[in-house]
């Protein structure tokens, strides 16, 4: 069986995510991220539901440490409660460790990786009309296109 070489194009939230549940589910596939900006320029560095410390000059530092601290602690108990899957709370690790590939690259049209890859996933949010030539897009839907190899 030949390896599956599959491009994710988008590194936002959705697409680093999708990356690696291919990587995970679809045993002996090549995964490549492909986007013209990574982390921190995305949609998703300032829209992602992460906790992130930030720093107000006009509040008392031990009074944003408790603010945190409250906070973590309780995200943290919802993460580890029976409702985390309903509430939509899980501690999640950034890091890929599935192994992957990403690609600096500005994709003008999805069919331009066609000869390359055998699936691409479209996950590049608001570029998706545009990538896809259909104003009807919405940036929460995916397009998969399959190159069927001719064996």
């Amino acid at each position: 069986m030949d390896t599956a070489r599959i491009a994710v194009v988008g590194a936002g939230v959705v697409g680093l995510s999708t990356a690696v549940c291919i990587s995970k589910l679809v045993p002996r596939c090549s995964v490549t991220v492909i986007s013209d900006k990574f982390t921190p320029d995305t949609t998703s560095d300032v829209a992602a539901g992460m906790l992130i410390p930030h720093t107000y000059s006009d509040t008392p530092i031990h009074t944003q440490k408790q603010w945190f601290r409250e906070t973590f602690n309780h995200l943290f108990a919802i993460a580890n409660s029976a409702e985390a899957g309903d509430a939509g709370v899980h501690l999640v690790s950034g890091i890929k460790g599935n192994g992957g590939w990403t690609l600096t690259r500005r994709i003008e049209d999805l069919w331009e990786l066609h000869p390359s890859f055998d699936i691409v996933v479209n996950c590049s949010g608001l570029g998706s009309r545009q990538l896809a030539g259909d104003s009807k897009i919405f940036p929460n839907t995916f397009h998969f296109f399959l190159n069927m190899k001719n064996n």
